[in-house]
């Protein structure tokens, strides 16, 4: 499975108090299934396969409406379902394995769910202290995280590529060669200005 798709499934994701969900519907495209109906078939067999796991299928797959346009301005409803994380994993362990699609998105979802699996936990605030100072740690890695995106983008005079701040250890200037030719002050610590080649 290629970025694009990748970045395109975490783009339909959904996140609610519950977690995180994805539409059926929303998913439909990235399957290889053309007809709801065949793919609402995977859906039952997914729904089935939870159930006989002793799980509640009802907290992984949430029947939903959406609606639809479906001509001449008019729009209609049409069954849906919300999908957990593991339900989608479950739902295209139960698709037809047969279409490339099916298998790009069987491993999707199970290195994303591992991902999940392996990502310590945070701490639930239990007062209004804990939340405040769980949102101020998350407004600073923002912050910080806006400070490299600038520090990344190409400046408009000739596509020089700016990283400016502390370089910690001593790095051989032949790494930095990805990026390019680098033209650097001489020393290992400092700013490094690189041209993209």
């Amino acid at each position: 499975m290629n970025i694009d798709v990748g970045a395109s499934l975490d783009s339909l994701r959904t996140v609610t108090l519950e977690g995180e969900e994805w539409s059926a519907r929303e998913l439909m495209p990235f399957t290889g299934y053309e007809r709801w109906e065949r793919f609402r078939d995977a859906i039952s067999r997914a729904i089935q396969s939870v159930e006989v796991s002793g799980l509640d299928p009802a907290d992984h797959f949430r029947g939903a409406a959406k609606m639809v346009l479906v001509g001449s301005g008019v729009s209609r409803q049409v069954e849906d379902y919300r999908l957990t994380r593991y339900g989608c994993y479950i739902l295209f362990q139960n698709a037809d394995a047969r279409k490339p699609e099916i298998a790009a998105l069987q491993q999707y979802f199970a290195v994303q769910t591992r991902k999940q699996e392996l990502t310590p936990l945070r701490a639930v605030p239990t007062n209004f202290a804990e939340a405040l100072e769980l949102a101020a740690e998350e407004a600073r890695r923002a912050e910080v995280l806006e400070v490299k995106v600038a520090a990344l983008t190409p400046s408009a005079a000739g596509g020089l590529w700016a990283f400016s701040g502390t370089v910690r250890g001593d790095f051989p200037e032949h790494q930095y060669r990805a990026y390019g030719t680098v033209i650097t002050n001489g020393s290992h610590y400092g700013e490094r200005v690189c041209r993209v080649a």
